[in-house]
């Protein structure tokens, strides 16, 4: 699925605008889960094999995130 295709613009961006309109609703973590999801499925949709390595690599950034804001002294990324 490419973003210019007629099954992106016609199915899965207005899919994904009404699922985080709902999910916002509820609070404004569950509409990131479902954008994050959204674009799991965006991503997996084209090359499914690169799926995991990228899965992989936003938990790897997300304990690398926590671990540096939990530091007594910032580390400030240039």
């Amino acid at each position: 699925m490419l973003f210019n295709s007629y099954e992106f613009l016609i199915l899965f961006l207005p899919a994904t605008i009404g699922l985080y309109g709902v999910a916002s609703f509820f609070g404004k973590d569950m509409g990131r889960y479902v954008l994050t999801l959204a674009s799991f499925v965006f991503y997996g949709s084209y090359i499914p094999y690169h799926l995991p390595l990228l899965i992989m690599l936003c938990v790897i950034n997300f304990w690398l995130g926590r671990a540096l804001s939990s530091r007594k002294e910032k580390i400030h990324l240039h």
